[in-house]
């Protein structure tokens, strides 16, 4: 997570962009099999205080049922990684209706953040070979330990995997 500097043209307007907060996801290896993954939900907030935010939980059942991961990145640079995480998968859109909102929390170099969360707008898109993953891309609005915020988070479903 960082900032975009840059400049972007429409039609004939060139529009400056200086210290656009940002990000770079990037997956793993040279292929992503998303047979293999059941679902996912990850975040990313950008707090008012300059507070960067990313957290989620994956459910990869070659691999794990339920693993947290993440980070907090504080204005002074510092990087706390997450420690745990009370967001449960299987509490949250299990039958493919997305929560309008959400509150969670996790913890980070030992101190508790506290997660609300309030979906704005929603766009889904297919990926995987035969379009087995569905992704749900939500931008949001968020308030962690007080302080208010934006975001996007994706809601990842497996929709070729069958639950027995």
């Amino acid at each position: 997570m960082g900032y975009l500097n840059g400049k972007l043209k429409v039609d004939d307007k060139v529009i400056q962009l200086n210290e656009i907060d940002a990000f770079r996801d990037h997956s793993f290896c040279f292929k992503r099999d998303w047979s293999l993954m059941h679902r996912y939900i990850y975040h990313m907030f950008y707090l008012s205080d300059r507070t960067k935010i990313s957290v989620g939980v994956v459910c990869q059942p070659c691999t794990t049922s339920s693993l947290g991961m993440g980070f907090v990145n504080h204005p002074s640079g510092k990087i706390d990684a997450i420690e745990s995480c009370d967001l449960l998968l299987y509490q949250h859109g299990e039958n493919g209706i997305l929560n309008k909102e959400l509150c969670f929390a996790f913890v980070a170099d030992g101190i508790t953040y506290e997660v609300k969360i309030k979906y704005d707008h929603d766009e889904v898109h297919y990926k995987g070979r035969n379009g087995e993953a569905k992704m749900h891309e939500r931008f949001l609005t968020c308030e962690v330990n007080g302080v208010p915020g934006r975001g996007i988070s994706e809601w990842h479903y497996n929709i070729m995997r069958k639950i027995k």
